[in-house]
């Protein structure tokens, strides 16, 4: 009866912290507004409101045991408001300007086998710069198994934001779809901040989910695996800190009863 006690209250704590978890992560991307014509980039004088950010993404996998090392970039092809796309129109990318990111990241297989189907990776590495690009003029590249990414005309480019790993995985499904989910920080330089307006001071942190068929995936020799993905990227905040002290007396609460069980 002890035991079976001790279960009951662990399960219902457990159930407490997903349950906390769950709010926080079904919550919809929160708003943000841009104001292009600050930054000096033409196009819609703002504030423009939006609440994420669609784009490509491309990158080669270089194997190594049962760990991946990559570098590559996604291309933001527009905003999104509300499950509507925003065009160009209304925002200026990809006329006035581009909207893009340079990444490198490494992960580790944590579930199956490394490249094979259903098979999960835990990123262990993730940083990124985002730039705009005034007049929309850089050509992109994208990664072959032959070669790394490039992107040309970047000479005039701005500096946007910067981060680094909070949380991540990536995957292949049973399918041989790949997936990626990274979360990051998010820090705006001093241009950045006249670019995106509001809320200021803006969202700390980033979300990117970016997938793709099962076709898109080439793999090649010697681990080697060209990925072109499609995506979104929307921003948040670090949990308030009533949200962290719930989670924290549940986990206090699962301790409490582990040593009352053990005494």
């Amino acid at each position: 009866m002890k035991n079976l006690n001790f279960s009951k209250r662990l399960s219902l704590l457990a159930s407490g912290i997903v349950l906390t978890l769950g709010m926080a992560s079904a919550q919809a991307a929160p708003e943000f507004s841009i104001n292009p014509s600050a930054l000096g980039l033409g196009g819609p004088v703002g504030p423009i409101k939006a609440d994420s950010l669609n784009g490509v993404s491309s990158q080669l996998l270089h194997t190594v045991g049962n760990t991946h090392e990559a570098i590559g970039y996604i291309s933001y092809s527009g905003f999104a408001y509300n499950g509507a796309n925003l065009g160009a129109n209304i925002t200026g990318l990809n006329f006035n300007y581009g909207i893009y990111l340079e990444f490198s990241l490494k992960d580790v297989t944590t579930t199956g086998v490394i490249n094979q189907a259903n098979s999960v990776n835990t990123l262990t590495e993730l940083s990124f710069t985002m730039y705009a690009d005034p007049g929309n003029t850089n050509v992109f590249n994208q990664a072959t198994l032959a070669n790394e990414y490039s992107i040309n005309g970047t000479g005039d480019d701005i500096p946007l934001a910067s981060g680094n790993l909070v949380t991540g995985t990536s995957s292949f499904n049973s399918l041989l779809g790949a997936a990626l989910n990274g979360n990051t920080t998010f820090n705006l330089t001093a241009q950045g901040a006249l670019f995106f307006v509001d809320p200021m001071p803006f969202y700390d942190l980033m979300f990117n989910a970016f997938n793709n068929t099962t076709q898109a995936p080439i793999f090649g020799p010697n681990g080697l695996v060209a990925l072109n993905s499609n995506g979104i990227s929307d921003f948040n905040r670090v949990p308030e800190p009533g949200t962290l002290a719930l989670l924290a007396l549940a986990l206090l609460g699962v301790h409490a009863v582990n040593r009352r069980r053990q005494a």
